[in-house]
C-alpha cells in the first residue's frame, strides 16, 4: 500500500454532478435479513473501494440508517454481535425487527506489515491505508439513493468513534447525526 497522510485525504476534489441519484444506484436490497459483504460500484463512483460492508434490514422500510464503524483491530461481525443484531452466524431478525433501523456495518482496512494487521480507520489516531472519508462519503451517496428521505447517522465505536468524529469536523454534510461512543 502506498503512503498516505490525512492531508492528502479531501474531500475538495470530489464532484458528485456527474452522478445521478435520482435513481437508485444499486439494485434495491430486499427487507428483512442481512445481505453479507456489500461493496460500492466502481463503475457507478468511477473508483474503487477495498471496503466491504454487511447491511441488517427490518421487514419493514427502516425509520432510518445507522452506519456503524467498528473499532481498532475489530471487525464488522464482530460489532454487529456487541450491537445485538448477531451471534456467531445466528441473525437477530426480531430485534432489527423491533429497532426498525437499518444497520450498515462496514469492514475497516489495514496496512499489513511486519506480521501485523490492524483493521482500523484513517483519523488522527490511526492509518488504515485507505481514504476512509471518501468511502464514507460515497457510502453516504449510495445510502441516500436508496432509502432518501429518513435520518443517516454515522456512529462508531473507539477507533471508529474517531473516525465518525473526523467526518463530522471535516464533512458535517454527509450524514443527518453523529455519534461517537468511547472516541
Amino acid at each position: 500500500l502506498q503512503d498516505i497522510s490525512l492531508q492528502d485525504i479531501s474531500l475538495q476534489d470530489i464532484s458528485l454532478q456527474d452522478l445521478d441519484v435520482s435513481a437508485p444506484l444499486h439494485p434495491p436490497l430486499a427487507l428483512g435479513g442481512v445481505h453479507a459483504n456489500q461493496s460500492l460500484d466502481e463503475t457507478l463512483f468511477q473508483r474503487e473501494h477495498p471496503h466491504r460492508f454487511d447491511v441488517y434490514l427490518p421487514n419493514t422500510p427502516p425509520s432510518r440508517v445507522v452506519v456503524f464503524l467498528h473499532g481498532g483491530l475489530g471487525s464488522k461481525e464482530s460489532i454487529a454481535e456487541k450491537l445485538g443484531l448477531r451471534t456467531d452466524n445466528q441473525i437477530h431478525q426480531d430485534q432489527i425487527n423491533s429497532l426498525g433501523i437499518a444497520w450498515i456495518i462496514p469492514q475497516g482496512q489495514a496496512i499489513e506489515g511486519e506480521g501485523l494487521s490492524i483493521p482500523t480507520w484513517s483519523n488522527h489516531v490511526m492509518l488504515s491505508g485507505t481514504d476512509d472519508l471518501l468511502f464514507l462519503n460515497d457510502l453516504s451517496t449510495w445510502i441516500r439513493s436508496n432509502w432518501s428521505g429518513i435520518p443517516l447517522v454515522l456512529s462508531g465505536h473507539s477507533n471508529g468513534g474517531m473516525m465518525t468524529h473526523r467526518v463530522w469536523c471535516e464533512a458535517p454534510e454527509l450524514y443527518s447525526l453523529y455519534v461517537g461512543v468511547s472516541g
